[in-house]
């Protein structure tokens, strides 16, 4: 029992070192801030859902299994094109998927359906779509099938689709137009070498990018008239990019950095020999040369010479990147040559690099058109390449950037060496904006908006990480400095700011304190990421401003009432809906009912639809019209229409 107590007080002990250590305490709340932060935008109330695409990008498989044993499938979600692929890709419980199928084939039908199926590697699913009759059958290219066939790395899915391109009519089929991009052998076997696309798979080639890193002979080699290499899109250059960013991100001085690639599994030297051993360049010799005081035991040797022979421009600021991090004597062992051959005229550093150094900025900058980074940390950085980098037309420009990367960093004494080293900052500044890192702290808004109010450093332009929905106006501070940087800019653009912070005071402020005349929200509520947002989180807003609780200068047109109509559809919302609807009736009467009846058939919600047709009974026939290729809409309207002896279509009692 003592050892318990003793043990209990001990964790207590621990946990109080912990809480009254300033450092530990601040980098939990962060932790504990971004997490809250990540939820709010990521996650939905069960009654929000309304995409099969969100729930399947965000791996909620469970989630999905629940709605389909609820029975709500249909009436909950949207299928649409991207969220069909991912059925077939991303769903593991197959059980599910053929129940889910199965059960709302309508849902289903697409073009593209038995292509992305062929992705999934999974041939009895394939079969099963191939022979579907009903409600309709599938239509399909054979050279779409094989194209995603190879790409499922199935060599069983491979081989039913060659099979099943040569029982097709002769006069049906058509050449195979393919580039194979896989590092299975068997796979390109069986497309290149099958007996059964004799005749029409002239047009088959092979991208050796994905056989790049493999040794020994390929079979591919014996018919080097169908290999193909792009180095513009070759994801292995890609690859060897980002492990040597990786290399400079995940090390703290230049030892760990070379350590990090050294224990690379890409392997380089096979990688280089195979490129060699295909593609006869010319400039890989030259290229050898101008590194020759590099050693081939070097982790960066090869990976140098194949990104400086064949990469783009992001590639070779991956290399740069890296070579700044280790601080390789190659870097400015090359630089100092007067026509910096190696690396051309317009090297600069990548801007996406931080952590340089004075020397670093020495050897880089030496022309005066090589625009530096704005990722600077430091005052003497700062005052290096002020004074001595920078041509004057684009001075400012930089300094803004260089700016705005200082408050997003919270480094509070640059910012203060900035507006005191340049003269009337605040006049000079072009457009610029305001905000914070992820996981700043609320204290971490106002400390800055603090000191930019007393440095009088207004930005025309707010990030929208700081419309967070955790803040809620007014606070001290932050508030009047968010809108008074709003105030100098278009009131669309701030009122569109406005809707995305938690509540309505800013809103309510820049509407009292818009002096341009009119507001139009047409250009304001401009499309399905705002409207959508307002009627998930601003339903009451919205409301208190069409009913003019907010003022008599608020304009409306059908453009932005359309979009919040579309929203309020596709998030299911029904009541709002209705409200919606008697506006637009007050503003335009009956006008507009045939594209509210298009919208609705368009968002495929039942409930919305079943409203609808008892609203404007003598529509249906505008309805129908509406409804185009949507086959499950159709089936409902069959199932739930009737005509009477007159030849009128009436809704069926319920």
């Amino acid at each position: 029992m003592n050892k318990q107590i003793n043990s209990n007080n001990n964790n207590n002990d621990s946990i109080n070192q912990v809480f009254k250590n300033r450092y530990l305490l601040q980098r939990i709340l962060r932790l504990v801030q971004h997490n809250h932060r990540r939820q709010l935008v990521r996650s939905y109330r069960y009654n929000e859902l309304n995409y099969l695409l969100w729930i399947l990008e965000n791996d909620h498989q469970g989630l999905l299994k629940m709605i389909f044993d609820r029975g709500e499938f249909e009436q909950r979600l949207k299928v649409q094109s991207d969220g069909i692929e991912l059925f077939f890709t991303k769903v593991k419980d197959r059980q599910l998927l053929l129940s889910i199928y199965n059960q709302y084939p309508h849902l289903f039908y697409n073009t593209n359906t038995i292509k992305w199926a062929c992705l999934r590697g999974d041939v009895e699913i394939v079969k099963m779509l191939i022979n579907q009759t009903e409600p309709s059958k599938l239509s399909f290219r054979p050279n779409d099938m094989l194209d995603c066939a190879v790409q499922s790395g199935s060599v069983e899915m491979v081989q039913f689709i060659v099979d099943f391109i040569s029982s097709i009519k002769t006069r049906e089929r058509k050449a195979i137009t393919l580039i194979v991009k896989t590092a299975n052998l068997e796979i390109i076997n069986i497309v290149v070498t099958s007996k059964q696309l004799a005749g029409i798979n002239e047009h088959i080639l092979i991208d050796v990018d994905l056989l790049l890193g493999m040794d020994g002979p390929w079979p591919v080699y014996f018919n080097r008239d169908i290999c193909r290499w792009r180095p513009e899109i070759s994801d292995t250059l890609v690859l060897i990019a980002k492990e040597l960013l990786a290399a400079a991100d995940s090390s703290t001085n230049p030892s760990e950095c070379s350590k990090h690639l050294s224990k690379s599994s890409i392997p380089f030297k096979t990688i280089y020999k195979s490129i060699k051993s295909y593609h006869q360049f010319v400039g890989l010799a030259k290229m050898k040369k101008q590194m020759e005081t590099i050693r081939d035991t070097d982790p960066v040797y090869y990976p140098m010479l194949i990104i400086k022979s064949f990469g783009n421009e992001e590639a070779k600021d991956a290399l740069v990147t890296y070579l700044i991090k280790s601080d390789h004597f190659f870097l400015k062992l090359s630089l100092c040559d007067e026509d910096r051959e190696f690396w051309g005229h317009t090297l600069g550093i990548p801007p996406n690099l931080c952590d340089i150094t004075v020397d670093h900025a020495e050897i880089f900058y030496v022309y005066p058109w090589i625009v530096p980074t704005s990722r600077v940390d430091n005052i003497e950085l700062f005052d290096y390449i002020d004074n001595s980098c920078i041509a004057e037309g684009r001075r400012m420009e930089w300094v803004s950037r260089v700016l705005e990367y200082a408050i997003l960093k919270l480094n509070y004494n640059l910012i203060r060496h900035i507006s005191t080293t340049i003269k009337d900052l605040d006049k000079q500044l072009p457009k610029w904006s305001f905000g914070l890192g992820k996981g700043s702290f609320i204290s971490d808004y106002i400390e800055m908006a603090k000191l930019l109010t007393e440095l009088n450093l207004y930005a025309n332009e707010i990030n929208f990480d700081c419309a967070i929905r955790s803040i809620q106006h007014p606070i001290d501070h932050l508030t009047n400095y968010q809108l008074t940087c709003l105030s100098l800019a278009p009131y669309n653009y701030s009122l569109y700011f406005a809707f995305f912070c938690n509540g309505d005071y800013m809103i309510k402020a820049l509407i009292n304190q818009n002096k341009d005349g009119r507001i139009k929200m047409s250009s304001i509520i401009r499309d399905s990421s705002i409207s959508g947002h307002i009627v998930r989180y601003q339903e009451d807003v919205i409301r208190s401003i069409l009913n003019g609780e907010y003022g008599d200068n608020i304009d409306w047109n059908w453009d932005g009432l359309s979009n919040l109509f579309e929203s309020s559809c596709i998030v299911g919302k029904l009541e709002l809906f209705e409200y919606f609807l008697v506006i637009v009736e007050k503003m335009f009467g009956k006008k507009k009912t045939s594209q509210i009846c298009s919208m609705v058939v368009e968002s495929g919600r039942i409930p919305f639809i079943k409203y609808i047709i008892k609203t404007y009974n003598t529509t249906i026939m505008d309805l129908l019209t509406a409804i185009g290729q949507s086959k499950h809409i159709q089936s409902f309207l069959k199932d739930q229409t009737q005509v009477d002896s007159n030849g009128i279509v009436t809704l069926k009692l319920q």
